[in-house]
């Protein structure tokens, strides 16, 4: 019968050349190898799928050196490679199952890059995953449980058990007489996914026997529901973003619901962090009539100036504020700055000569074909989010300023079929600006 899962879901989903199968050494992992193994043997006169295995070492577990050796003896013995990756658990924030998943998830990350990864959850999970999403307050996502398919980062999770329930997989593992481990931690009602699967839906099952088909029922139409509610999303998100920034206008036009959508999107995206919902709440009140302002995330920021929204993550940040750092020597030689070839721009033989990088000062002008303006003005002018502009690099000769990075060269300098410097951190605030 999981055989039959197995066939059926890769006749309705792209079958990769390879998946790498997420192998605890449970029940749930064991048979998924197995079954794997058998759909390998009889697709061998195609070659169309190779199989190999990963196993996260958690060190959770005084025997968790016991189950990787298990999980390499059963690979050994089905001639699948298996990879053995051991993290390091920081449940100070998170708790020890979600630090847990977490770590696992980067190790798959890291070993299998843009790769397929197979996991072994069954119907018995969605139920259960279900009733935790409720229970922690949940929105139509988490409510939604887990799809067969999805893109995590840049893993291709795949989940071909979704329709197999634990009874099914118990009835393989005994037909086929398969070992396997068994994690005495999943016994201990201390962790909520526990206590809902032992304690809370037996409890429930006595008074509404079919449950678990009523929620499984429940799944498939919220996820029918979510893909409605991502078709309007990716619509919205295509109005509303182009090349990495946010109109705001158009986030404007969209209502309160779908506007909060946009935003988290653009978290997401952005990779800034999920934002509290007073925080969400409180950006939005802004959007209507705040010319400026600053909405601090987890992992960095969104900047709203003018018309527009911008991103900067925190790492770029602080890279940003690393590279403000003065230099003096052969200006081809600065750290900071690229060179693109622009209509005006330095001579060639400019970039040998010594110059002084520097952030701008309020005092800096520069000479553009309109006249002399001041640096503060010509970033002013691009519309340069303050923050951003506050360190904006420029190249000093001979005691004056001659370059402004990404934006322009003094005309008294300039040459036809020059050399503007690019400083790489800030393009996205020049050549991706909105008009």
């Amino acid at each position: 019968m999981l055989l039959h899962h197995i066939h059926t879901f890769f006749q309705q989903h792209t079958r990769p050349p390879t998946v790498w199968v997420g192998l605890s050494g449970g029940a749930d992992s064991v048979a998924l190898l197995h079954a794997l193994t058998r759909y390998r043997h009889r697709q061998m006169c195609s070659g169309s799928l190779n199989l190999a295995a990963i196993h996260v070492h958690h060190g959770l577990n005084e025997n968790a050196d016991m189950w990787a050796d298990f999980c390499a003896n059963l690979c050994q013995q089905y001639a699948v490679p298996l990879t053995i990756e051991r993290v390091q658990i920081d449940a100070s924030d998170l708790g020890v199952e979600a630090a847990a998943r977490a770590a696992r998830y980067r190790a798959f990350a890291k070993n299998i890059g843009s790769g397929s990864l197979i996991l072994a959850h069954h119907a018995d999970d969605q139920v259960e995953t279900v009733l935790l999403a409720m229970l922690r307050g949940g929105g139509l996502r988490a409510l939604a449980a887990m799809p067969e398919t999805r893109v995590s980062g840049s893993l291709n999770v795949l989940r071909p058990f979704l329709n197999a329930s634990r009874a099914e997989i118990e009835q393989y593992i005994q037909q086929h007489q398969l070992t396997h481990i068994h994690d005495t931690s999943n016994d201990c009602t201390d962790f909520l996914r526990n206590w809902v699967r032992h304690d809370l839906l037996p409890h429930i099952q006595n008074r509404v026997p079919d449950i678990r088909q009523h929620i499984l029922g429940s799944i498939e139409v919220l996820q029918d529901e979510l893909s409605v509610v991502n078709q309007v999303l990716a619509q919205d998100w295509q109005d509303c973003c182009h090349n990495g920034i946010v109109s705001r206008p158009a986030l404007l036009r969209l209502s309160a619901a779908r506007q909060k959508a946009v935003l988290l999107k653009f978290c997401e995206i952005k990779k800034l962090g999920l934002p509290r919902k007073s925080s969400l709440n409180d950006f939005m009140a802004h959007l209507p009539d705040s010319a400026q302002h600053i909405w601090s995330l987890p992992q960095g920021a969104i900047w709203l100036y003018r018309q527009h929204l911008w991103a900067w993550h925190a790492q770029q940040q602080a890279d940003y504020v690393a590279q403000t750092q003065n230099f003096s020597g052969s200006l081809n030689r600065a750290p900071q700055l690229t060179w693109q070839a622009a209509p005006r721009g330095l001579a060639w033989a400019d970039l040998n000569r010594d110059a002084i990088v520097r952030p701008y000062r309020t005092s800096d002008t520069l000479i553009t074909p309109l006249g002399r303006k001041s640096v503060v003005k010509l970033l002013q002018d691009k519309k340069i989010p303050p923050p951003v502009r506050r360190h904006w690099l420029v190249v000093e000769m001979a005691g004056k300023c001659v370059a402004v990075a990404n934006i322009a060269v003094c005309e008294s300098v300039a040459v036809a079929n020059g050399w503007l410097p690019e400083w790489q951190l800030t393009l996205p605030f020049v050549s991706h600006r909105l008009d």
